[in-house]
């Protein structure tokens, strides 16, 4: 048994990213770690100041990204890849999360992004453009 116990508030989501190799785990500590699966030790710590909860997290179709449901009524994107750094260029806003834990998805193909928000609507955007479709 393994034990992954960094975080010092409750973890909110798991996703597997690089083949299943690593995790990226998500806290109400306001943090994101990026784990080597097997092994208990912290590869990557994201965390920043002005940072806001991520309660829910995917991975992009192509297995590149990864996409974060920030609290501040925003979906970040971080790479899944060697430097898990924020694509800058990539967020998606619009909708209004208001401390809900709302799942993100994304279009087989990896085109769109969609997601709920607090007053129950759907959104959709464009990967590439990043605006809002619907």
């Amino acid at each position: 048994m393994q034990e992954y116990d960094q975080h010092l508030a409750a973890v909110n989501s798991l996703t597997f990213i690089d083949n299943n190799r690593r995790f990226v785990s998500t806290s109400d500590d306001k943090s994101i770690r990026v784990w080597d699966w097997d092994i208990p030790v912290v590869i990557k710590y994201i965390a920043d100041p002005a940072m806001h909860a991520v309660p829910s997290a995917t991975i992009h179709p192509s297995g590149k990204w990864w996409l974060g449901q920030s609290l501040d009524n925003q979906i970040v994107v971080y790479g899944a890849g060697e430097k898990f750094r924020i694509n800058a260029k990539k967020a998606f806003r619009g909708h209004s999360v208001a401390g809900y834990s709302c799942q993100i998805g994304a279009s087989p193909d990896g085109r769109f992004i969609m997601s709920g928000d607090a007053s129950g609507k759907l959104f959709f955007w464009d990967w590439k453009t990043t605006k809002v479709l619907k």
